[in-house]
């Protein structure tokens, strides 16, 4: 195993947080340990809330990194935050637990950073059968994403002119280079988006906004697999992705009705517009070393808040559902008691009809032939009298 120098300024230092994957932690960080960068390398690994298993991983490599302890899962934009904080690299690269960079990922990387002074620089993200997930990703007008060549085969991605450095609208956060300084100085990723879904997006718009490109660098390649550091709670995953979203429609509707339509493939040529939303980003601490796990703590704290906020309002949600399906239930209950009200209605005075023609044939039947015909000419004479009268 590589181990990695404990230079008082590294070149780079790769970000990781661990939660509750096991063996692709193991993966990646072994991936990153094998890297062919031969600058100064620093590893931040952030136990973020981990659990037992996930932590005895952390513990393999703890002579090879620094361990930022995270008593409760604060989600990504914070974990992410709390491990740049005590990151000390020229550049500050966040990495997925659920990602496996090729040898020469790290030296691609920040070889494009050095050549390009971009703000951000992306990688290209592979799926584990070798097809493209996103090489850069497309915002549209909706405040939906497209992750440019996405399923198409490495073949197709270049022949459609994908794998080229280029300036992109913004690049996944799961393999993100960016300068530290910058990273600070713009706050970091927003806890406004906690906890989860949408901070990368809203952070290289920002960078852009400074002035700086944000670009993918084709050659820096990662297999990534899609999702699987999130939670696997279906609903509560789609109700945080819509409350993040509609956080960055907010924040960003100025630039997004800007936006004209654009074919997969092709890149904006908008600029982003400064934030327009009413909240700016959380600072991270720019103290010194002793400070820097206050200012951790700090973080995390806010973050812990913010997620407990969604989790509330999430609750919130299911219980305004709850009512509103009680409800519907009630009206169905209520029409249906109706329904068999009038269907009982119907049924007895069949039943009576039904009597009454039994009581008649009854009658018919015990007056036998000549009663039946004396009572039919009585039934006749009625009427003449009726119509004489």
């Amino acid at each position: 195993m590589m181990s990695l120098p404990g230079s008082a300024q590294p070149r780079v230092s790769v970000v990781i947080l661990a939660w509750k994957l096991v063996e692709p932690l193991r993966a990646c960080i072994a991936s990153v340990l094998a890297s062919e960068f031969t600058g100064e390398l620093e590893l931040v690994i952030v136990a973020n809330g981990a659990s037992d298993e996930v932590r005895a991983v952390v513990d393999e490599f703890v002579d090879e990194a620094i361990v930022a302890e995270l008593p409760q899962n604060v989600g990504f934009g914070a974990g992410c935050n709390a491990g740049a904080a005590l990151a000390r690299g020229d550049y500050v690269v966040f990495l997925n637990d659920d990602a496996v960079a090729s040898p020469d990922w790290l030296a691609n990387l920040v070889g494009a950073a050095d050549d390009s002074g971009a703000g951000a620089v992306g990688s290209l993200l592979l799926n584990a059968d070798g097809t493209v997930q996103e090489a850069g990703s497309q915002l549209r007008a909706d405040a939906g994403t497209e992750q440019l060549g996405d399923g198409w085969t490495v073949e197709e991605a270049s022949s459609a002119g994908l794998l080229q450095r280029r300036n992109v609208d913004y690049a996944s956060g799961a393999a993100l280079l960016v300068p530290r300084e910058l990273f600070l100085e713009l706050g970091g990723f927003d806890p406004l988006f906690a906890p989860a879904y949408f901070e990368d997006v809203d952070l290289c718009l920002r960078i852009r906004a400074h002035g700086r490109d944000v670009i993918v660098e084709p050659t820096a390649i990662v297999t990534h697999a899609r999702g699987g550091s999130t939670s696997s709670a279906r609903r509560f995953r789609d109700f945080i992705a819509q409350r993040s979203g509609d956080a960055f429609s907010e924040r960003w509707r100025e630039t997004l009705a800007g936006i004209d339509g654009e074919v997969d493939g092709e890149q904006s040529e908008s600029r982003p517009a400064e934030p327009t939303g009413p909240r700016e980003p959380a600072r991270v601490a720019l103290s010194d070393v002793e400070r820097l796990p206050e200012a951790q703590l700090e973080d995390a704290s806010r973050a812990i808040e913010t997620t407990l906020e969604g989790q509330r309002a999430y609750a919130a949600h299911l219980e305004s559902t709850l009512d509103d399906q009680e409800q519907r239930e009630q009206l169905e209950v209520s029409r249906l008691t109706s329904e068999l009200a009038a269907a009982r209605a119907e049924a007895e005075r069949a039943g009576a009809r039904a009597a009454e023609l039994v009581s008649r044939l009854q009658d018919l039947e015990t007056r036998g032939p000549i009663g039946i015909v004396k009572w039919q000419a009585g039934v006749v004479q009625k009427r003449l009298k009726r119509h004489q009268s």
